[in-house]
């Protein structure tokens, strides 16, 4: 075994963990746990054992323990790729929801009136969605369909995460997370550019008119 191994190679060479630890550049706890088989070390910190030592890496652990490292190493990895998704699932659910909730403030003028007097300007709230598509921009709606549609592969990445094509949903997922990010901040600027304008002019209400 690899702890052993280092314990008896640290005794040949009469030095002590903490001395070890020195010559390597890791804590002397981290020589203790290498040296009880409470951690196992990295690729780095194995080649400068071996370097140390003067031994090859090959003769200072087993294949066994490679594999089992290796192993672990795999799932830990495909654990932190199932939370990833599933942030990324969330965070799009929420974002197709952000889409029509009306909080952003605009004002637009009030009709019709009477001849020879101003239109007074009336206070309301628009979504992004009613925000832009009101005013005859669709940004607001591809946001909501892209993030839909992200939200579905991250969930399907999710159920499908052991096939052989999982790679491929994963990097899908992950790139229209990206796109949807920057699409939701460039929809916002747009809502609010709409709903700043001093002559805002909500064409989905006068259509209705």
């Amino acid at each position: 075994m690899f702890c052993d191994k280092l314990k008896t190679l640290r005794k040949e060479k009469g030095i002590t963990q903490e001395e070890l630890a020195n010559a390597i550049y890791v804590s002397r706890s981290v020589i203790a746990k290498y040296e009880t088989g409470a951690a196992f070390p990295n690729k780095e910190n194995l080649e400068k054992l071996a370097l140390f030592f003067n031994v090859k890496v090959d003769d200072l652990v087993e294949t066994s323990e490679t594999t089992l490292e290796f192993a672990e190493s795999k799932a830990i990895a495909a654990k932190l790729n199932f939370i990833c998704l599933l942030v990324v699932a969330i965070i799009c659910l929420i974002i197709s929801i952000f889409v029509f909730l009306p909080i952003f403030r605009a004002t637009r003028y009030s009709y019709p009136v009477e001849a020879g007097q101003t239109p007074e300007r009336e206070y309301f709230f628009v979504s992004v969605f009613t925000g832009t598509i009101g005013n005859g921009d669709y940004i607001g709606l591809a946001l909501f369909l892209l993030s839909l549609l992200t939200c579905i592969i991250a969930v399907i990445s999710i159920f499908l995460r052991k096939k052989k094509y999982s790679p491929f949903l994963n990097l899908t997922s992950y790139c229209l997370f990206v796109l949807v990010i920057f699409m939701t901040f460039i929809s916002i600027g747009v809502c609010i550019s709409y709903a700043t304008l001093p002559n805002y002019i909500d064409w989905s209400v006068i259509s209705l008119k």
